[in-house]
């Protein structure tokens, strides 16, 4: 799967969900484009560990969607 394709995917699940799932989606695709915890955690006024716990409950609800994984 290319870039282009992941970040399209990422965009269309986020509609799917709200709250700190959603927030670990776009920080997931931030990192996908290079940032880091630091940076992206300065973007939203939050600590770094914040947006790994984001990302994780993120990845975790990703793991389980129907959408996300290939059959």
């Amino acid at each position: 799967i290319s870039d282009i394709e992941t970040f399209y995917l990422l965009d269309e699940l986020s509609k799917k969900y709200s709250g700190i799932s959603l927030s670990g989606i776009r920080a997931l695709i931030l990192k996908c484009h290079g940032y880091s915890c630091i940076d992206i955690a300065s973007y939203y006024g939050v600590k770094p560990n914040h947006i790994s716990a984001w990302i994780s409950r993120a990845t975790t609800k990703l793991r389980s969607d129907k959408c996300f994984i290939c059959p």
